[in-house]
């Protein structure tokens, strides 16, 4: 028997399961390697660990000052900022982040490897196609299917990990108590991506479970609908023409990431093709799931109401008729819901696969067979012709390992040149686990390379060099030991993602892009003019509107110091609401003049930005223009 036969067949043996679980680590590094973002690289989500550990920051900020109700901060309702505030200033370290997310990836593919045995797929090889796949990002909608949450360290992290194990938990018949146990975890940590996923669940189960489990999840369900009128009818409730106004904000806004149709009007061809590919593999999904009957009724129960969702989903949001339109529900995301049940059918298509495999077709159909499995892994975003051709090649390199490892366990006699082809038919699983290796170390060893500067950075200041925090490295200090707390900044950086850890020096030249968001609150916690992407009291149009006009001037002040007209910028400022005490703006905007704009005197240079506070009894006039 070949070395590729015992690696695909027994999966009884210690020293397989121990292999799977230095995969799972080694894959799991390799990833944080790659995708971690640092702390709160989305602008939404600046300063709100900052704001669990000092309550009190912020003060003077009319987006999120310590006055405002928490309830109406929505995007910090959830534990992972109870987490924050028991862990401290600590929670601020990505070095100490880092750590936690490797772990969140690790538990995510631990339970993936779970479904994929619950499935069928028990051999060795097997297992690690499965865990190889999921190194790869595979999203086809607007939506994320990387157990990686690569956005930002927020509360993604933590959610993706504890989806994977409410739907094994489901899908295995753990019983309704875990499921609701980890149902409940999962709305306390992520509110927008609960709804759809719990659904999911709660069908798997009243599909596969007993009939007092399904009796109990009728009665939830009453409760459930409840729930929502009472939140629609009484806790949202609003006036019809501020409803209709938010619900068009809020669509806006949203766009892919919520309405499933979102590109069938704008480009048509687009949505029927990405939207065609995505609806076939949940359809393949449904028709050749293998494994026990309970667990490929669950899978397809899940692929049902996958479809449903996108389809109810995106006739909803796009054409429900007024009195029907309740702004609230579409931040349960119908098509970042959709990401998971991808991620389900992808473990059962390529169970389906690899199973058939075993059988040892004939080789139109073996070729035929990876040549599918090929294509799913290759599916998902960036290159497909670079893609293929690296899948393409691995293959090749797979097929020469698995000869050389099979002609050494040959006689002389035996080791003819038709042997060079044996391990494809002998042990396919383990050529497709081969060539997933040679594919995933290419992109890998490509990432190590380009992200080795950013977790450099880290290791020496404790802030991510990739993360949109890492412009302010130097001055997020001096801003926290010198601004007080409750006097307003205006931070305007480079856009660039090139210049976060090294500002240009481009004397009198152009002006690079720059940049105004609210990044520098991550560490700092002070007020900034700077409005959220949800603002204050999110339900009100009207906060939505005045946070649009104040983006409409942060706009105009960028332009001008693009420009370097920098009266023109003064003038602007005076508009902001509050208007700032103090200024950091990129040295190069100066260029050659003196680094004063209007009252705003220089206080310090850091790291290629210059520190300005607003001085009344100074002014520097602006010729006339």
């Amino acid at each position: 028997m070949s070395i590729t036969q015992n690696l695909s067949d027994d999966p009884h043996v210690p020293a397989y399961q121990r292999i799977v679980i230095a995969a799972i680590i080694v894959l799991a590094m390799l990833m944080t390697m790659k995708y971690f973002p640092g702390l709160e690289n989305e602008p939404a989500y600046a300063g709100l660990a900052f704001q669990s550990i000092h309550p009190d920051a912020f003060a003077g900020d009319p987006y999120r000052g310590p006055e405002t109700n928490a309830s109406a901060r929505i995007v910090q309702l959830s534990l992972v900022y109870a987490l924050a505030k028991l862990a401290g200033e600590i929670w601020l370290d990505d070095r100490f982040l880092a750590v936690i997310y490797f772990a969140a990836v690790a538990l995510s593919l631990f339970g993936i490897d779970k479904i994929a045995r619950l499935i069928g797929l028990t051999g060795l090889c097997e297992r690690l196609v499965i865990l190889l796949v999921f190194a790869k990002d595979h999203a086809i909608l607007d939506h994320k299917v990387l157990v990686a949450h690569h956005q930002g360290f927020n509360h993604g992290v933590f959610a993706i990990p504890i989806i994977v194990w409410l739907y094994y938990a489901a899908l295995a018949r753990k019983g309704l108590p875990l499921v609701l146990a980890l149902s409940l975890l999962l709305l306390g940590f992520s509110l927008r991506n609960a709804p759809f996923a719990i659904l999911i669940a709660m069908t798997i189960v009243f599909c596969i479970g007993t009939r007092r489990e399904r009796t109990a999840i009728v009665a939830l369900s009453v409760v459930g609908l409840l729930a929502v009128y009472v939140v629609l009818f009484h806790i949202m409730d609003m006036p019809d023409a501020d409803r209709l106004e938010l619900w068009g904000i809020l669509k806006t806004a949203g766009e892919g990431d919520v309405n499933p149709f979102d590109a069938a009007f704008s480009e048509p061809l687009r949505f029927a093709v990405v939207n065609g590919i995505w609806l076939t593999i949940i359809a393949s999904g449904f028709f050749f799931t293998p494994g026990s009957r309970h667990v490929a009724t669950g899978i397809r129960a899940a692929m049902a109401t996958a479809f449903l969702i996108w389809l109810l989903g995106g006739l909803y949001i796009s054409f429900a008729p007024d009195a029907l339109k309740f702004p609230i529900l579409q931040g349960a995301a119908p098509t970042r819901a959709l990401a998971w049940p991808q991620n389900i059918a992808y473990i059962a298509l390529f169970a389906s696969g690899l199973l058939y495999l075993r059988g040892r077709p004939t080789t139109t159909r073996l070729i035929l067979v990876l040549s599918g499995l090929a294509a799913l892994f290759i599916i998902g975003p960036g290159n497909i012709g670079i893609w293929t051709a690296v899948v393409i090649l691995a293959f090749a390199l797979a097929l020469v390992l698995a000869a050389i490892l099979d002609r050494r366990e040959q006689t002389p006699k035996t080791a003819t040149s038709e042997a060079f082809l044996r391990p494809l038919s002998n042990a396919p699983a383990c050529v497709v686990a081969y060539a997933f290796v040679f594919a995933i170390a290419t992109t890998y060893a490509a990432a190590a390379y380009t992200k080795a500067p950013a977790w450099r950075a880290a290791w020496q200041s404790g802030v991510f060099g990739d993360a949109l925090p890492a412009t302010w490295v130097g001055v997020d200090k001096f801003i926290r030991e010198t601004v007080p707390n409750g006097q307003v900044v205006l931070p305007v950086a480079f856009a660039d993602p090139a210049y976060r850890r090294s500002p240009p020096a481009i004397g009198d030249g152009p002006v690079p892009k720059l940049t105004i968001d609210r990044s520098l609150g991550t560490r700092t916690g002070r007020a900034m003019p700077i409005p959220e992407d949800f603002p204050g009291d999110f339900r009100d149009p009207e906060a939505w509107v005045n946070g649009e006009q104040q983006k409409q001037v942060l706009e105009d002040i960028r332009h001008a110091l693009r420009a370097r007209d920098l009266c023109a910028a003064a003038s602007e400022i005076k508009k902001l609401q509050p208007v700032p005490d103090y200024l950091v703006l990129p040295q190069a905007v100066f260029g050659s003049q003196p680094q004063i704009l209007d009252t705003y005197r220089p206080l310090k240079a850091i790291n290629g930005y210059a520190v300005l506070k607003r001085t009344e009894n100074m002014q520097t006039p602006c010729p006339n223009r």
